[in-house]
């Protein structure tokens, strides 16, 4: 979803037979039911976000840890659903924050990796994470039955 005068909705769902059979495998058996952690997970998006940002000639985004809680958040929400779907207000999240636009990819997948290569071949995630406007992240990830809900917030 991107604020600037006009709003864009986007969802990508990453079902398939492929992650659904390697999910299990990718997840650690304490990581069955969701947790409230800052977790590996959430620095690797962050990493694979930011290396791309790199590679395409952008600056890295500024990782904002109370962004990262209020992703953290949705991405609970998200799992307790058992489906992915776009913050009804995003300028809710952005409360407190000096901002100007904004957006936010979300995603259910297998790990960070998978989830990260279907966000690049995806037109409007991609260019969440590559638009040069943006300087901060926050990114929440909560895994359910080993698959992890992904909210990527990206402020500017």
């Amino acid at each position: 979803m991107r604020l600037a005068g006009r709003r864009t909705i986007v969802s990508f769902l990453l079902l398939s037979t492929l992650f659904a059979g390697s999910a299990a495998a990718a997840v650690p058996a304490s990581a069955a039911t969701h947790t409230f952690r800052r977790t590996v997970a959430e620095a690797r998006m962050t990493v694979l976000i930011n290396r791309a940002r790199l590679h395409a000639g952008r600056h890295a985004l500024q990782y904002s840890a109370l962004l990262s809680r209020r992703a953290r958040a949705h991405s609970a929400l998200m799992a307790s659903r058992g489906t992915i779907f776009h913050t009804t207000n995003l300028a809710n999240v952005f409360r407190g924050f000096s901002w100007s636009i904004g957006g936010e990819n979300v995603g259910m997948g297998p790990n960070m990796d998978a989830l990260h290569t279907a966000f690049m071949l995806s037109p409007h995630h991609r260019e969440n994470n590559l638009d040069r406007r943006f300087h901060r992240i926050g990114v929440g990830v909560v895994w359910k039955n080993g698959v992890a809900f992904v909210t990527v917030e990206f402020l500017s």
